[in-house]
């Protein structure tokens, strides 16, 4: 009873230990990107959200001609009527997203592994990796931090529920997965992804497992249908920018080399490939699991025809971490057969410090220049509101030359009209 006891507080104890290492670790990443600015898209979310909303209005597919994400929208809808057009609690919201995805993926990989040790460690490195920085310091990257949450929050859930947890852990799973559906269309990945966790925590996919993902296999394509359906009126279409080609096979080992903050070339996509190439062929079930988890979720990104967009490392991160606390974990043990338990926990405790530093500085340079991203629209919001303190009576709001090209065209209506929060304006220059 005694032991069972000491071992439960020693468990709280830890918890919290890492808890209180994991929030220093993000404040000492974010706290750049916390005292930032509005950028680029958020101004155009701000202006389209601050209309009287209509639920009704999320039926209405004409309306869309480029995404369907009503999760989005509600966010938007949300934060604009609690926040106003103040940054600063957009960035916040931002920043308490992140720290559960932190959360849900310890829990993901404790009900996986039965490993508190484990499940730290990945949690800990994902929340310091320095790839996805974006994701979490950019308001509009809402639409990557947010379905990342549903999509570790439905794995865990479905992970309990096949571990035996109950009924309940299936609704939730269910309604969890739904609002991945409705928040971005990555979620196209994650019932694969349910499957191959049913196939690691299980043996086997059965007739019986079928059966409970074959009501989230029909959302997922109605959902589909729907987004083939809006999608196929965006200029990325049209326009090529987001097609099948050879591309995305380059495009994925760029993304891999940013995971760990490496050099791009030859030398390292060829490493790559024989790293997963091994890992697939000889690793365990687990592993095999957190290398296709990192390939699932970066395949739906590879299609751009543009350069890779760091945001979109964030799902395939938590996989990363996985894999990576994986390989500590794997070191410590050699280091137990060879030198001992106290050499191989000082070396892992050791080499799990060094990489969370090392990722943490590189994310804090990232965090520190998006901060220096948004001045110019402070910037030029203040020049707005210097002009016009109030919103002009003709709409139209006259900004020296020097001010109206802080920001690009596209952006100034829509900044200035967030400016008062919100007024319909048009800048000019004078």
């Amino acid at each position: 009873m005694n032991s069972t006891v000491s071992r439960r507080e020693a468990g709280v104890s830890v918890s919290f230990a890492l808890a209180v290492v994991v929030l220093v670790v993000t404040i000492f990443i974010y706290r750049d990107a916390l005292l930032s600015y509005f950028s680029d898209d958020d101004f155009g979310w701000l202006t389209s959200e601050s209309s009287p909303f209509l639920f009704v209005d999320l039926l209405s597919l004409e309306r869309y001609q480029h995404f369907y994400r009503p999760v989005i929208e509600l966010y938007f809808a949300g934060g604009y009527r609690l926040f106003g057009c103040e940054a600063w609690p957009f960035h916040l919201a931002s920043l308490f997203i992140h720290l559960s995805s932190i959360a849900a993926l310890y829990l993901f990989a404790h009900a996986l592994s039965g490993q508190r040790v484990f499940a730290a460690t990945a949690s800990l490195l994902f929340a310091s990796l320095p790839g996805y920085v974006e994701a979490v310091a950019w308001v509009a990257a809402i639409t990557d931090l947010l379905p990342a949450l549903w999509y570790i929050l439905t794995l865990w859930l479905y992970l309990r529920f096949i571990q035996g947890a109950g009924l309940k852990y299936y609704a939730a799973a269910v309604v969890t997965f739904t609002a991945c559906l409705l928040t971005h269309e990555s979620s196209a990945t994650l019932l694969p992804l349910m499957i191959l966790v049913h196939l690691v925590a299980r043996g086997i996919v059965d007739r019986v497992a079928m059966r409970w993902l074959a009501p989230l296999g029909a959302a997922l394509t109605a959902i589909l249908g729907v987004s083939y359906i809006v999608n196929s009126r965006s200029y990325l279409i049209s326009e090529g920018h987001y097609r099948l080609g050879g591309h995305a096979v380059a495009h994925i080992l760029q993304y891999i080399v940013s995971l760990y903050v490496g050099k791009r070339g030859l030398p390292s996509y060829l490493a790559i490939l024989a790293t997963v190439t091994v890992l697939i062929a000889r690793g365990t079930a687990p592993v095999r699991l957190y290398v296709a988890w990192i390939l699932l979720t970066l395949l739906p990104a590879s299609f751009f025809t543009w350069d890779n967009v760091s945001r979109y490392l964030y799902i395939p991160a938590a996989g990363f971490s996985l894999l990576l606390a994986t390989a500590t974990g794997a070191v410590r043990t050699w280091l137990d057969r060879v030198s001992g338990p106290q050499v191989g926990r000082i070396v892992m405790a050791m080499l799990v410090a060094g990489l969370t530093v090392r990722f943490a500085i590189f994310a804090r340079k990232e965090s520190a220049a998006f901060r220096t991203r948004t001045v110019p629209y402070e910037r030029f919001v203040d020049a707005v509101r210097s002009a016009s303190p109030s919103p002009p009576q003709d709409g139209l709001v006259r900004l020296r030359r020097e001010d109206v090209r802080l920001v690009p065209e596209a952006a100034r209506d829509h900044a200035a009209a967030v400016a008062y929060c919100v007024a319909p304006v048009h800048v000019v220059e004078r």
